[in-house]
């Protein structure tokens, strides 16, 4: 009892409450954000809360088809209401189910005790409300350390551009690999250079060791994993089995290495946490951006100990990080076996198919500009300082060298330029050049080196600072601009003028252009999500009204504006399903699932192939006469220019129904607005000033009366 009250647990205790407090207005000012950007919906009466406090926008159609749909099968596995590409078929088996079963596990968990209370449009909501949590958590944690690293003034340079920036809200709520990457690789680099996330208080160092070095949680898992297949055998069981021993042996083996403390300590979890990101979240290409941090482990061990203590501590790295890594695939393997129901590894077929495969050229080929254009959108100036951070570096050490600055001035004045430095930002690098060396380009591909690029703009911001401060001191010293009675003649102009306040002028320039562009790409593009919530609650009012039977569908149809379909959750479940119609896209289209989930791959009924050939057998066969709605962008024709939309045509077409819109949101019109002004909200732009809108409309079917159909066809 006394050591709970002895000097060195109070000060500990009142850190980590500042700690948490940091914590959690670093999660409240995201979220602040994210209603910030929201459009004011609430004149819609019958929109559901959190869709109307969260319209959300989704600029990837790979995020809801490759992975919201997924977890949406997943939380209603028999009705086949998801929508499954080809990469989940079992032939192709491209996507890893260790990366959807931590969000699996959440909304189980709101469905068991919220008793039904919480519908799948709320459930979607809190999902994503929970990516912006682990985010901003993974943040706090990388900014702490860099404060730890480099001083209070960039950290808090990046955490203001970090909060406001446009790249880091998109990545921070998406459900992606790359997205999850970022946050993981924030966590590992807050390891390696810091504390990670908050510290434990005295005497529970045990329990935080056994929580992030996997302890705990991974034999949890491969129990959980027995007892499935004990309770559901198949004929690969045995096999699967196999696999999950080995994983769970090859674990042990290295935590047996790591309590023997040759894994140095600041390293240990850093490492740890990249291996769960290259492993489980199904993009094993973010292994590029871990190896610098790799090498510096190795370098660590290797100089921690002297003689042969060095080359046997490299030995027991390399040991216990191929063991982990050996043993995290078998895990991810045994789980993805379950599900496809046949031996298979995602994680090496996504490799083998990026390797071998010619994917690149089947979903568009982007310049190199592409990548340039999209960080100067996200980051705008912060963009060029990130990429003039080398030069800046450079000149600093020039101009050290040839104005021979003393150590105390440089302590003063601040040093960034170290090994660690390059560690750290190294991988940003090599990563902009080997995505821009691919021919598909996709703005979610530089997701993990986002924090990277606001890193390096304050470096650059310090540095510049450094250069500037230094020369126009020296010239006021020359000049003799302090008089001999001034009480402030031993202060330098670095001490009059507070870098901090300096640096912060174009760093809150950039964040107030982000924050102009995220709210303009809520208020510009988050129609889809706003309008499929109102046509969800209008289907659920029409059947309570009609009462009609579920085992009638609602038939909600889609042309070419199919890749903006948010997420089946923003449908009323068991009612509605999404139907797609022929239109000008010539690839292939998702398919439902079937009854049997993942396991069912390709068959004459629902082909998939992995080049992207279309396939009839996706299109409604009911045609536009079965539809009960229909979802289409309505953009103002232009004479010679523009043809009448798709869906429009087919409506016309129905001669046996007349079809009213019956729900409307603004959607920008990008081709025909000017260029800068779409780029952000500038005020007066809403509504005029070189903007053009059109409708993101959804019509319903009338069907006629045998006496207003013959008036019809009389006519």
């Amino acid at each position: 009892m006394s050591s709970l009250l002895s000097p060195s647990f109070r000060r500990h205790c009142v850190s980590l409450s500042y700690e948490y407090a940091s914590l959690i207005f670093t999660i409240s000012l995201r979220l602040f954000l994210t209603l910030l950007s929201s459009p004011n919906s609430s004149s819609n009466d019958h929109d559901s809360f959190p869709q109307m406090i969260f319209p959300w926008i989704i600029p990837d159609c790979d995020e809801t088809f490759n992975y919201w749909e997924p977890l949406y099968q997943l939380l209603r596995p028999h009705a086949g209401e998801g929508l499954q590409t080809w990469e989940y078929a079992p032939e192709y088996a491209l996507r890893t189910h260790a990366f959807l079963l931590p969000l699996h596990f959440v909304q189980s968990s709101l469905v068991r005790l919220g008793n039904g209370r919480y519908p799948p449009n709320a459930i979607f909501s809190i999902l994503k409300i929970l990516l912006i949590v682990f985010t901003a958590t993974c943040e706090h944690a990388f900014v702490r350390g860099l404060r730890r690293v480099y001083g209070r003034n960039v950290a808090i340079w990046t955490y203001v551009s970090s909060a406001a920036c446009t790249g880091m809200g998109l990545a921070g709520s998406a459900y992606l690999p790359s997205s999850i990457s970022m946050a993981l690789c924030m966590l590992s680099w807050s390891y390696a250079i810091g504390d990670g996330l908050a510290p434990c208080p005295p005497r529970a160092p045990v329990i935080q060791s056994s929580l992030f070095s996997g302890h705990i949680w991974i034999p949890v898992a491969a129990s959980a994993m027995w007892f499935y297949i004990a309770a559901s055998p198949t004929s690969i069981g045995p096999i699967i089995l196999v696999v999950l021993s080995l994983g769970a042996m090859l674990h042990f083996v290295a935590a047996l290495i790591v309590e023997r403390r040759t894994f140095a300590s600041p390293y240990r979890r850093a490492v740890l946490v990249g291996l769960i990101a290259v492993t489980f979240t199904g993009w094993p290409f973010v292994a590029v951006i871990f190896i610098p941090l790799g090498i510096a482990a190795v370098t660590d061990a290797a100089t921690s100990g002297g003689g042969g203590a060095g080359t046997w501590r490299v030995g027991c790295v390399l040991a216990s990080v191929t063991c982990r890594a050996i043993g995290f695939v078998c895990l991810g393997t045994a789980l993805d076996s379950i599900l496809y129901d046949r031996i298979t590894s995602a994680t090496w077929n996504i490799l083998v198919y990026n390797a071998f495969g010619s994917g690149d050229d089947l979903y568009g080929i982007e310049p190199t500009s592409y990548y340039f254009k999209n960080l100067f959108l996200n980051f705008n100036g912060l963009a060029v300082l990130m990429a003039v951070w080398p030069v800046v570096a450079f000149f600093r050490l020039v101009f050290d060298k040839c104005l021979k600055v003393s150590r105390k001035e440089k302590n003063n004045l601040g040093s960034t330029i170290s090994w660690k430095t390059i560690t750290l930002l190294s991988p940003m690098y090599f990563w902009l050049a080997i995505m821009g060396s691919r021919p598909h380009k996709e703005e979610r591909f530089l997701y993990p080196v986002y924090p990277l690029v606001l890193l390096a703009s304050s470096l650059s911001i310090s540095e510049g600072l450094h250069i500037i401060m230094s020369i126009l001191n020296r010239l006021m010293l020359q000049k003799k601009c302090y008089s001999a009675t001034d009480s402030t003649k031993n202060l330098t102009i670095w001490q009059r003028c507070p870098p901090l306040l300096v640096g912060l002028v174009p760093v809150i320039l950039c964040a107030a252009s982000s924050l102009s562009r995220t709210i303009a790409l809520h208020r510009y593009y988050a129609a889809p999500t706003i309008l499929y919530s109102r046509l969800r609650d209008r289907i659920l009012r029409e059947n309570i009204r009609t009462h009609r039977d579920g085992d009638s569908p609602v038939n909600v149809c889609v042309g070419g504006q199919w890749h903006t379909f948010p997420a089946s959750y923003l449908l009323l479940e068991g009612t509605t399903s999404l139907r797609f119609l022929q239109s000008g896209f010539g690839g292939q289209l998702p398919a439902p699932f079937s009854n049997s989930g993942f396991r069912e791959g390709g068959s004459p009924t629902r082909p998939f192939n992995n080049i992207n050939r279309k396939e009839i057998s996706r299109f409604f066969r009911g045609g536009i006469s079965a539809c009960d709605y229909v979802v289409e962008l309505m953009l103002d024709p232009i004479i010679g220019e523009r043809e009448a939309p798709e869906m429009m045509r087919y409506m016309m077409e129905d001669t046996q129904a007349e079809w009213k819109e019956v729900e409307a949101v603004p959607y920008l019109d990008g081709k025909q607005s000017v260029a800068w002004r779409r780029t952000g909200l500038v005020p007066g732009a809403f509504g005029g000033g070189g903007l053009e809108w059109s409708r993101y409309s959804a019509f319903k079917r009338s069907p006629f009366s045998e006496k207003e159909f013959s008036q019809t066809m009389a006519k």
